[in-house]
């Protein structure tokens, strides 16, 4: 038993990676759907993981129980009572994160000042990217999907519920707001809704000074363009950014990298403006889950300054233009 649960486990912490390598045979087994029509999100069963997690714990105890006595008699089982009580503290760990007791969130100060009601644009660029897990149909055309979208930065806390989300950092996050955006598809006009999501800072400080940011948005429906599909559910964004002990550090950055950064108001953070898309697609195989998340590429977003809406009125030949520009960049085109 003890052997069975190491190597479910260990198995689970080379599957959460955000670029994950896996043989090009078992690509077909991950359950993507392709469809002229949207569809629902695939139903939720994060509960299975605490369920599962619950298990390796109560068994787990229930083993240290008379392994650790027997410690101490004429056949110890030094082995079997290492493992159970990694996996003891393995389990409790998780589930108390779950539960909200503990949490790998950054508090950060600055953070929430600089990101309070700020607004930007952010554009995703749906499509095949290398290592992706994404089943062989999907984007096979080379083709992309853009879709502009508006958020908002909030520092209201949301609470996930349990299991909450380990990507996120815990069970609470920061409430994002987003209403979703549009793009053009073979049919004209496709609009596309979102019920917002949240951001969070997770984990300490990198070897730069960056803290990584971590987003999701939830999609109630799937959305098509051609080959290429943002499937219904929720897509995450993974991102980093800077801190600054004076304001002219993060203007001095921008100039050194221009459009790589973007500067909140005040002045003490900057944002990357390029990012990566992934999305979770938990099945039986990694016990949905309780092995640990499995995450598919889906393609990359951009942040910029937030624009004005433009009113109905015709487009304009400079609106056009910029239009253009946008969807040939990103369909990997050169201007």
């Amino acid at each position: 038993m003890h052997l069975i649960l190491l190597v479910g486990t260990a198995a689970g912490f080379t599957a959460t990676g955000n670029a994950p390598r896996a043989p090009v045979a078992r690509r077909h087994l991950v359950p993507i759907v392709m469809s002229e029509e949207p569809v629902a999100a695939p139903p939720d069963r994060r509960w299975l993981r605490s369920l599962f997690l619950g298990f390796v714990a109560v068994q787990s105890s229930a083993a240290l129980t008379y392994e650790i006595p027997g410690l101490l008699g004429p056949s110890p089982d030094y082995f079997g009572a290492l493992i159970d009580t990694g996996f003891s503290i393995y389990a409790v760990k998780m589930l108390a994160g779950q539960a909200g007791l503990i949490s790998d969130v950054s508090v950060d100060e600055t953070a929430l000042a600089a990101l309070s009601d700020f607004e930007c644009d952010v554009t995703l660029n749906v499509g095949r990217e290398p290592n992706t897990w994404m089943p062989a149909e999907w984007a096979a055309s080379g083709g992309r999907l853009s879709l502009p979208l508006k958020l908002r930065f909030s520092t209201e806390e949301v609470d996930l519920g349990v299991p909450g989300e380990e990507e996120m950092g815990g069970r609470y996050v920061r409430k994002l707001y987003c209403d979703g955006g549009k793009f053009v598809g073979a049919q004209g006009e496709v609009i596309v809704g979102c019920t917002g999501g949240g951001w969070s800072s997770v984990g300490k400080k990198g070897s730069l000074g960056e803290t990584k940011l971590r987003m999701f948005l939830d999609f109630p429906k799937e959305a098509a363009r051609n080959d290429v599909s943002l499937p219904a559910g929720r897509v995450y964004f993974s991102s980093a950014y800077l801190q600054f002990d004076e304001a002219n550090r993060a203007a001095e950055l921008e100039g050194a990298a221009p459009g790589k950064v973007l500067l909140p108001p005040g002045g003490k953070l900057a944002l990357l403006t390029e990012g990566g898309l992934t999305i979770k697609r938990n099945s039986a195989r990694n016990l949905w889950g309780g092995l640990g998340d499995i995450f598919l590429i889906l393609g990359r977003f951009t942040i910029g300054e937030s624009k004005a809406e433009r009113g109905d009125g015709p487009e304009t030949p400079q609106e056009k233009a910029e239009r253009e520009r946008a969807e040939d960049a990103a369909r990997g085109r050169r201007i």
